[in-house]
């Protein structure tokens, strides 16, 4: 008893280990979260933040926030114009309003498919440029570009954003790469193993009882109607809520449902055709057995014994003996 009592202990110490692991893994560290990447120049006339709100996975739809600040060196006397191409931005002039509110741009991701969940992945290209004076509508000649500096901030629940910049022609590119993060990939991947084992599971328990190996019982069939519809509650577990139709789903879960629904049909078929799994052995009456004759002690009582070898019944020696 007192081994199995350090085993359960040893058991609950590793489990709480590995849970305060897993949780000072993945809670966020505000030095750190939200992550912000930037591309950084000397004397810049202005500082450029894009904040990455919300990404639509379902119509590519990728809303971002633009807020722009001072740089370290100041603007010339005609002003600037910052330049770029997400919808909703446009073109503003610099120096701004001194209570001017952020931006926000709706823009719609040049590529990536949410049916590769959780493998999906989503690149944007983003331009801009600041040039003088006000109202300017293109990078203009190169003496009228003025450096800016630009930072990438990662608000995205769920996903992980590498960002890479560089200067064009006046212009600078940012180019965006956002996928799922560590944790989603572990867990979905986790999810569809449980599909799979578990319904693997089920298959092989009516595998045993339709060549009965063991005895049917009438709870397995409620057990595995109710791993049917539990199974599809779990599927709203994953990540983001992707649509049905997705990576996932065929490649785990409708096959999970689909041999579940097969073991269920095969279960009630064998249980309709009127077999009950391992038969009995028949009983057989209790036979008192026959007492031996040789065993005196299984005389009937108050029998007499048998006369001694060379008597009659009466006692007296047979003939030939005196």
């Amino acid at each position: 008893m007192g081994r199995r009592r350090w085993v359960l202990l040893g058991v609950i110490v590793g489990l709480a280990v590995i849970a305060v692991a897993v949780l000072g893994g993945t809670a966020p560290h505000p030095d750190v979260l939200p992550a912000t990447r930037k591309v950084e120049v000397e004397d810049a006339a202005a500082a450029v933040t894009l904040s990455l709100d919300t990404l639509d996975a379902s119509r590519g739809g990728l809303k971002i926030r633009v807020s722009v600040l001072p740089g370290t060196d100041p603007l010339p006397p005609e002003g600037a114009t910052l330049l770029m191409d997400l919808p909703g931005v446009g073109a503003q002039n610099l120096p701004l309003e001194r209570f001017a509110p952020d931006k926000v741009s709706d823009v719609v991701v040049d590529s990536g498919d949410v049916n590769d969940y959780p493998f999906d992945a989503y690149k944007l290209r983003i331009s801009l440029a600041l040039v003088k004076g006000h109202d300017a509508t293109g990078p203009g000649r190169p003496e009228d570009q003025l450096p800016v500096n630009v930072g990438v901030t990662n608000g995205l629940a769920g996903f992980q954003a590498d960002v890479e910049g560089r200067e064009v022609d006046g212009q600078v590119q940012i180019d965006l790469d956002i996928t799922r993060s560590d944790p989603v990939l572990v867990w979905v991947l986790a999810m569809m193993g449980f599909y799979w084992l578990l319904a693997i599971c089920a298959v092989g328990v009516v595998l045993a009882t339709v060549l009965k190996l063991k005895e049917f019982e009438t709870r397995h069939l409620a057990w595995l109607g109710t791993m049917i519809f539990a199974f599809a509650a779990f599927r709203n577990t994953a990540p983001g809520s992707p649509p049905i139709g997705v990576y996932l789903d065929f490649s785990a879960f409708f096959w999970a449902e689909f041999l579940l629904a097969v073991s269920l049909m095969a279960l009630v078929a064998f249980y309709l055709t009127g077999n009950r799994g391992v038969p009995k052995p028949a009983a057989t009456p209790d036979v008192p057995e026959r007492p031996d004759a040789s065993d005196e002690s299984m005389a009937p009582v108050g029998s007499e014994p048998p006369p001694p070898s060379g008597t009659d019944a009466s006692g007296a020696a047979g003939p030939g003996r005196s």
